[in-house]
C-alpha cells in the first residue's frame, strides 16, 4: 500500500474514534514524528510536518493500537499495520525485547534510523 495512502487511511480511521489529527510545524527538534496528547479534554493526534510520511503513518498506527478498532471498516493491510504497532506495544509493556527480525509476512513501518544526538562533537585542535 502507498504510503500516502495508508497516512490518509489511519487519519479517517482517527476521525472515525473522535480524534482530531492535526499535521503541526515543531518549533523544537523531536526525537517522534509525533504522538497522542488531551487539549482541553479532546484527544488530538499531533504529527510532524517535518517527518516523513512512513513516520507518520507509524505514528498513528501506534495511537489507534490503543483503542478497539475491530468495528471499524478498513481495508487488510491497515488492519495489519495497527495489528503489528499493537504487538509492538505489548512486547514493549511487558520488557521483552524486540526480535531481531521479524516474520517475513509482516511489514514493518517502523525501523530504527541513525542518531547524531549521543556523539560528541569534534574538538579542534588550534
Amino acid at each position: 500500500m502507498d504510503p500516502a495512502r495508508l497516512v490518509d487511511e489511519l487519519s479517517h480511521i482517527a476521525r472515525k474514534l473522535g480524534i482530531e489529527v492535526r499535521v503541526e510545524h515543531m518549533r523544537l527538534p523531536t526525537h517522534s514524528s509525533g504522538g497522542l496528547c488531551r487539549l482541553k479534554g479532546r484527544q488530538v493526534l499531533l504529527l510532524d510536518s517535518k517527518s516523513s510520511v512512513i513516520d507518520r503513518a507509524g505514528a498513528l498506527a501506534e495511537a489507534l493500537a490503543r483503542f478497539d478498532i475491530s468495528a471499524i471498516e478498513m481495508s487488510d493491510d491497515t488492519r495489519v499495520v495497527i495489528e503489528n504497532a499493537h504487538a509492538r506495544q505489548a512486547r514493549l509493556a511487558s520488557g521483552a525485547a524486540t526480535p531481531s527480525t521479524p516474520p517475513p509476512t509482516v511489514h514493518t513501518l517502523l525501523r530504527p534510523k541513525p542518531s547524531l544526538r549521543r556523539c560528541a562533537p569534534r574538538r579542534r585542535s588550534s
